[in-house]
Protein backbone atom coordinates (compact mmCIF):
# COMPACT_ATOMS: atom_id res chain seq x y z
CA UNK A 1 0.00 0.00 0.00
CA UNK A 2 1.07 3.52 -0.77
CA UNK A 3 0.44 6.01 2.08
CA UNK A 4 -2.36 8.50 1.40
CA UNK A 5 -0.06 11.54 1.14
CA UNK A 6 2.20 9.94 -1.45
CA UNK A 7 -0.78 8.40 -3.26
CA UNK A 8 -2.38 11.84 -3.51
CA UNK A 9 0.81 13.29 -5.02
CA UNK A 10 0.82 10.50 -7.60
CA UNK A 11 -2.88 11.07 -8.26
CA UNK A 12 -2.36 14.80 -8.82
CA UNK A 13 0.57 14.13 -11.17
CA UNK A 14 -1.41 11.56 -13.14
CA UNK A 15 -4.47 13.83 -13.24
CA UNK A 16 -2.37 16.62 -14.77
CA UNK A 17 -0.90 14.17 -17.29
CA UNK A 18 -4.41 12.89 -18.06
CA UNK A 19 -5.63 16.43 -18.66
CA UNK A 20 -2.76 16.91 -21.10
CA UNK A 21 -3.77 13.62 -22.75
CA UNK A 22 -7.34 14.89 -23.01
CA UNK A 23 -6.19 18.04 -24.82
CA UNK A 24 -3.78 16.25 -27.16
CA UNK A 25 -6.33 13.53 -27.91
CA UNK A 26 -8.94 16.13 -28.79
CA UNK A 27 -6.45 17.90 -31.04
CA UNK A 28 -5.51 14.57 -32.63
CA UNK A 29 -9.16 13.76 -33.28
CA UNK A 30 -9.55 17.08 -35.08
CA UNK A 31 -6.44 16.44 -37.20
CA UNK A 32 -7.33 12.83 -38.01
CA UNK A 33 -8.29 12.06 -41.59
CA UNK A 34 -10.17 8.84 -40.92
CA UNK A 35 -13.21 8.13 -38.75
CA UNK A 36 -11.52 5.21 -36.95
CA UNK A 37 -8.67 7.47 -35.87
CA UNK A 38 -11.16 10.08 -34.64
CA UNK A 39 -12.98 7.41 -32.61
CA UNK A 40 -9.72 6.13 -31.09
CA UNK A 41 -8.55 9.59 -30.11
CA UNK A 42 -12.01 10.43 -28.79
CA UNK A 43 -11.88 7.32 -26.61
CA UNK A 44 -8.43 8.35 -25.38
CA UNK A 45 -9.91 11.71 -24.37
CA UNK A 46 -12.85 9.99 -22.62
CA UNK A 47 -10.42 7.66 -20.82
CA UNK A 48 -8.38 10.65 -19.67
CA UNK A 49 -11.49 12.49 -18.46
CA UNK A 50 -12.67 9.44 -16.51
CA UNK A 51 -9.22 8.84 -15.07
CA UNK A 52 -8.92 12.44 -13.87
CA UNK A 53 -12.30 12.26 -12.15
CA UNK A 54 -11.42 8.96 -10.53
CA UNK A 55 -8.17 10.35 -9.18
CA UNK A 56 -9.84 13.41 -7.73
CA UNK A 57 -12.59 11.37 -6.09
CA UNK A 58 -10.00 9.06 -4.47
CA UNK A 59 -7.97 11.82 -2.79
CA UNK A 60 -7.16 11.13 0.84
CA UNK A 61 -7.15 7.36 0.45
CA UNK A 62 -4.25 4.97 0.43
CA UNK A 63 -3.12 3.82 -2.97
CA UNK A 64 -1.96 0.61 -4.56
CA UNK A 65 0.75 -0.13 -7.07
CA UNK A 66 -1.84 0.41 -9.82
CA UNK A 67 -1.31 4.15 -9.41
CA UNK A 68 2.26 3.87 -10.61
CA UNK A 69 1.20 1.73 -13.57
CA UNK A 70 -1.43 4.33 -14.50
CA UNK A 71 1.21 7.04 -14.62
CA UNK A 72 3.29 4.95 -17.03
CA UNK A 73 0.25 4.18 -19.21
CA UNK A 74 -0.80 7.83 -19.38
CA UNK A 75 2.74 8.99 -20.19
CA UNK A 76 3.01 6.47 -23.05
CA UNK A 77 -0.43 7.48 -24.35
CA UNK A 78 0.53 11.16 -24.14
CA UNK A 79 3.83 10.61 -25.94
CA UNK A 80 2.07 8.67 -28.70
CA UNK A 81 -0.56 11.36 -29.26
CA UNK A 82 2.06 14.12 -29.32
CA UNK A 83 4.05 12.06 -31.85
CA UNK A 84 0.92 11.74 -34.00
CA UNK A 85 0.27 15.49 -33.85
CA UNK A 86 3.87 16.33 -34.76
CA UNK A 87 3.92 13.85 -37.65
CA UNK A 88 0.54 14.98 -38.98
CA UNK A 89 1.49 18.67 -38.85
CA UNK A 90 4.83 17.94 -40.53
CA UNK A 91 3.10 15.96 -43.31
CA UNK A 92 0.54 18.73 -43.84
CA UNK A 93 3.34 21.27 -44.09
CA UNK A 94 5.12 19.12 -46.69
CA UNK A 95 1.90 18.67 -48.68
CA UNK A 96 1.39 22.45 -48.57
CA UNK A 97 4.90 23.06 -49.89
CA UNK A 98 4.39 20.59 -52.74
CA UNK A 99 1.11 22.26 -53.71
CA UNK A 100 2.81 25.64 -54.19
Amino acid sequence: MIPAGLADAIRYADAVLALALMVTSGWSAVLADHWDQRVRFGLFAAFAFTLTGGHLSALGREGTWYLVILVVIVVVALVSTVAYIRRELRERELRGRRAR
